[in-house]
């Protein structure tokens, strides 16, 4: 597949641009392997654990399947941001053109974030991200820019603001 795009600016503050992703995207599986992994689980006595009984089996089965392939859904992306002295806000949509099926399906989601530079070496960031098919996510981070070291790092919280109501947390450092 390709993807296709174009980007465009408004005057000094606005940019804008939209993206299709995956046109004719297809993955092709050959000399792919099935495996198949079952499990016998035996009586479990405190004497049998401590002669080092083997309670749990474990049998494997790979065998060959025939090729095949998939099709990767077509993702729309569209986005926007302005910037206005030590301002930055920018949005992003995204979603699949089409059945929404595939295991390489994008929820749809609209992201909003903006960034605040504090001092010119000192970036300060936040977003939100929602959409039908996920739960919502929060994030929020800081950079420490001088010289030709670059030092961001950042936070994520899945299903909300809360960190004690969240059902998720990711975290990022890059130097």
């Amino acid at each position: 597949g390709f993807d296709l795009g174009i980007a465009g600016r408004r005057g000094e503050h606005l940019v804008f641009g939209i993206a299709l992703q995956n046109l004719a995207g297809k993955m092709n599986y050959d000399q792919a392997e099935e495996t198949e992994i079952s499990f016998d689980a035996d009586s479990v006595t405190v004497l049998g654990l401590l002669n080092g009984d083997d309670v749990i089996e474990a049998l494997e089965d790979t065998r060959p399947i025939d090729d095949f392939s998939v099709t990767l859904p077509t993702t729309v992306r569209m986005g926007a941001g302005i910037k206005y002295g030590p301002l930055l806000l920018a949005s992003d949509f995204v979603a699949n053109m089409g059945g929404g099926g595939s295991a390489f399906a994008v929820p749809a989601r609209l992201a909003l974030g903006g960034e605040y530079r504090v001092q010119s070496y000192l970036p300060v960031r936040a977003g939100a991200a929602f959409g039908p098919e996920a739960k919502p996510r929060f994030s929020a981070g800081v950079g420490f820019y001088t010289g030709p070291l670059h030092i961001d790092a950042a936070g994520t919280l899945e299903g909300s603001m809360a960190v004690d109501q969240a059902v998720g947390f990711g975290a990022a450092l890059g130097v």
